[in-house]
């Protein structure tokens, strides 16, 4: 018999890959990478999450999560549902009540935009007018008497600028964009008189344009930016009162007609688009890039209702994160794009409501008031007695549909007491030849966290496997899964599974050997 010869080495680095045959991926790209990321070179089991302290305040469907960081340095943690606004304490949610002109009126899929306009978190939800969250009193209410209904919210160039006005007196409401007056929150177009720095304007050039609805609004710092359906704009600042922005088209005939998939990425955005079937980035002063060639197949097709998508984005890890249906099924997919590896993967999931990626989360302050009980009955430090885990480093957390929040943490295995497993499927390898065998898999690990890593190969292009072997992982330590066995086969796949641990896939090997000349 002759020697083994190798067929293929490769490492783990090119995330998934669904729209093109299993044959002619790249090696390091897989055809599944569930449960998953691909960060530094190498494809990695995703941590887990744990439950958001305190217990929820009610079991409604949560619609967004923000954090208000005010100028004396103080955090505020907040959780919207349709009916409800609270923000978490020590060891409690405290429940914000109606104000001045506060309302709450809209449904479970009326999602809340939060920004932060003059040390304030003002919100929209499409449903209610325009308001703002007074910290101190502990109510929301209306950013003055005549503040607009809008779908879409930001600030840029000292106002809050909304867009997409939805009262019906408003004929071409989803092409509006409306904007306060200077330095003042309360004042706006509606008023009698108004205010001649704030004001009005549908974005319309052309008449085709009173069809291509806005269906998001984002300021940055010298640019304020509004995806359409069909077309992205921009609008630059202006040295009149009356007349202070300047929109033109950037980017015709692409848009996004997801308006709670686009996220805000360094330089940009990034968003879903049913209409051109992909995923895309949009660089201020650039273009747009089609990034979701590789899964654009399986991604879009389940999508049957764009205003349910929604997503953020990671900035620790470079990566964005969209939740999408999948189709014939109750349960939502999470696509996952690096924007460092230009690598795909995806997790799956029930009951899955808002992300949200949050810088500094809590606070490590503390106040006797905070405290419940009795001095007698309290357990170590009063520094242990606040949660600190995630202050300074911005954190991912997740709200369901149930109304818990959970939150990713590096030393979790599993999510609140359920377990999930990664599970990594290879491209497909064909022998060199009718008269060879696979003789060797080897794959090269290594785990942060104990477990156990199993091996699986498939002769019949993933319709059935076969367990080939285990691997127990030890912390920090590099290891080596090999299994050896003549295998008679025309084409090979490989499986890994892992459902504890924190296995980082490094690299694999594939080996093969011809046999003695058929005799047929």
């Amino acid at each position: 018999m002759a020697e083994p010869q190798k067929l293929v080495e490769s490492r783990v680095n090119k995330g998934l890959v669904t729209s093109i045959h299993a044959a002619d991926i790249d090696t390091g790209a897989l055809t599944v990478a569930i449960n998953a990321r691909c960060r530094y070179d190498a494809t990695t089991r995703r941590v887990g999450r744990v439950l958001l302290t305190p217990a929820k305040p009610n079991s409604n469907k949560v619609l967004e999560i923000a954090l208000f960081k005010a100028n004396d340095a103080s955090t505020h943690f907040f959780r919207f549902t349709k009916s409800t606004i609270h923000e978490r304490a020590v060891g409690s949610w405290t429940n914000y009540t109606a104000g001045t002109g506060g309302s709450l009126t809209g449904g479970d899929n009326d999602r809340f935009q939060v920004v932060v306009v003059f040390n304030k978190p003002f919100w929209a939800n499409g449903v209610d007018k325009i308001q703002f969250l007074d910290i101190a009193a502990g109510q929301y209410k209306e950013a003055g008497a005549n503040a607009p209904k809008v779908r879409y919210l930001t600030g840029f160039f000292n106002r809050l600028v909304g867009a997409y006005r939805v009262e019906p007196a408003q004929a071409d409401g989803p092409v509006t964009i409306v904007w306060c007056a200077d330095k003042d929150t309360t004042k706006w177009p509606d008023d009698a008189p108004p205010d001649i720095s704030s004001g009005q304007s549908p974005l319309v050039e052309s008449p085709s344009d009173l069809a291509d609805f806005i269906t998001g609004i984002f300021g940055f710092n010298n640019v304020l930016l509004v995806t359409r359906e069909k077309s992205i704009w921009l609008a630059t600042k202006q040295p009149i009162a009356s007349n202070p922005f300047n929109f033109y088209t950037a980017i015709p005939g692409v848009g996004s007609d997801c308006p709670y998939g686009t996220i805000v990425i360094p330089g940009g955005l990034a968003f879903v688009d049913t209409l051109s079937s992909t995923v895309w980035t949009y660089s201020i002063g650039g273009g747009i890039e089609r990034i979701g060639e590789p899964v654009e197949k399986d991604l879009i097709k389940a999508i049957n209702d764009p205003r349910q998508v929604f997503g953020s984005y990671d900035g620790i890890s470079a990566e964005g994160s969209w939740v999408l249906p999948i189709a014939g099924s109750t349960a939502l997919r999470v696509w996952t794009f690096n924007f460092r590896t230009k690598a795909w993967v995806y997790d799956e999931t029930d009951g899955l409501s808002a992300i949200a990626d949050i810088d500094s989360p809590f606070s490590s302050t503390l106040t006797f008031d905070d405290l419940a009980g009795t001095f007698d009955s309290l357990v170590g430090t009063f520094d242990e007695l606040v949660n600190t885990q995630a202050a300074g480093r911005p954190s991912r957390f997740y709200g369901y549909t149930s109304g818990e929040i959970l939150q990713e943490t590096e030393s979790a295995i599993d999510d609140n007491g359920i377990a999930f497993t990664m599970d990594l499927q290879s491209k497909e390898f064909a022998a060199p030849s009718v008269d060879a065998y696979f003789v060797e898999i080897r794959v090269e690990f290594i785990s942060k966290v104990a477990g156990t890593l199993n091996l699986f190969y498939s002769r019949d292009n993933g319709k059935t496997w076969i367990s080939a072997k285990s691997a127990s992982m030890t912390p920090d330590v590099l290891g080596l899964l090999r299994y050896i066995r003549h295998i008679k086969s025309r084409t090979l796949r490989w499986r890994l599974t892992a459902s504890d641990g924190q296995p980082s896939i490094l690299g694999y090997e594939i080996h093969v050997q011809p046999s003695g000349k058929s005799r047929t």
